[in-house]
């Protein structure tokens, strides 16, 4: 939904539908090819922790995977305004 009230805000603000499905179509191509740089350097660093790094490495590279609880918590406190150390999770946070 909101991705869709942005491309149409775009649209009507390039004026020329032409030009607004370029723009979206660039933010498009950035977003995959973003996505894809960061597979890719996750793959390789999961490779690199796996091929007899240290255990600090393995430990940092599986920190960029938290556990969804913690996700869930942080969405709430966002939405909440608040830092999550009043909420009955925050022991797991």
């Amino acid at each position: 939904m909101g991705a869709a009230c942005i491309a149409a805000l775009v649209l009507w603000h390039a004026g020329d539908p032409r030009l607004g499905a370029y723009v979206l179509a660039g933010c498009v191509a950035t977003l995959a090819v973003a996505g894809g740089l960061t597979w890719v350097c996750l793959r390789l660093l999961n490779a690199v922790s796996s091929a007899g790094a240290g255990v600090s490495w393995r430990y940092g590279i599986a920190s960029f995977a938290p556990a969804p609880s913690r996700n869930r918590l942080a969405g709430r406190c966002l939405v909440a305004g608040t830092d999550g150390s009043s909420h009955p999770d925050a022991d797991s946070f």
